[in-house]
């Protein structure tokens, strides 16, 4: 398989079972339709004694699996925050100030800290705080230039809309002395709070530019 980044090749792979339990598996690469298969057998049957026997030897060990698996699930999605939040610094270094920089470079080192633990609450929490840190700054990114779909992917993503629009308008308020949403005014009950409802989702991009 030619070098790649993670999650790019794409590989078939085909299971084929037999009447007799000879197993072909072949695994093919979509890119460069290079093609591997291999064919597993067993020389001699096996007795229903030993059949038991594995049948009992799996059920004893199956908690111990589930606990490795779930390590091996922990530490392979932490892999991939830490790939991805790398990839976001590269792609967004001119957006981001140097407060995010630092942040996202902190919170790189303590998942890396965290991996060599093999503490899996310890590693469960700093992908968290990886993963929320990296999608605050993406979000804002995006908000900065009046993407009208920043919402719903911030929302999905479990991110502070309101905080995120805010930072990306330049601390501007939800309302309030000073504050309010642009274009709005006084509503003459002196709360100072905007009289113009918020705009939907498809409008965003128009409301966000409507005083330029």
């Amino acid at each position: 398989i030619p070098p790649a980044p993670r999650g790019v090749p794409q590989i078939e792979v085909t299971f084929d079972i037999d009447a007799n339990g000879i197993v072909n598996v072949s695994a093919k690469d979509l890119a460069t339709n290079n093609k591997q298969k291999i064919s597993i057998q067993s020389p001699t049957n096996l007795t229903q004694d030993e059949i038991n026997t594995m049948v009992k030897e799996a059920a004893i060990y199956a908690e111990e699996d589930a606990r490795r698996r779930a390590e091996a699930t922990i530490r392979n999605r932490a892999n991939v925050e830490l790939d991805t939040a790398e990839r976001t610094m590269r792609e967004l270094s001119n957006q981001m100030t140097f407060d995010q920089q630092r942040k996202m470079r902190d919170c790189i080192d303590r998942l890396r800290m965290a991996l060599q633990t093999y503490e899996n609450e310890r590693i469960k929490e700093c992908t968290k705080s990886l993963k929320d840190a990296m999608y605050a700054i993406s979000t804002e990114a995006y908000l900065s230039t009046g993407g009208s779909r920043a919402e719903q992917a911030a929302k999905q993503a479990g991110v502070d809309v309101e905080a995120a629009r805010a930072s990306a308008a330049g601390g501007g308020g939800m309302g309030g002395d000073g504050g309010g949403m642009p274009g709005g005014g006084d509503d003459g009950d002196g709360s100072g709070a905007s009289a113009e409802p918020e705009p939907e989702d498809e409008d965003l991009f128009d409301w966000f530019n409507k005083d330029e």
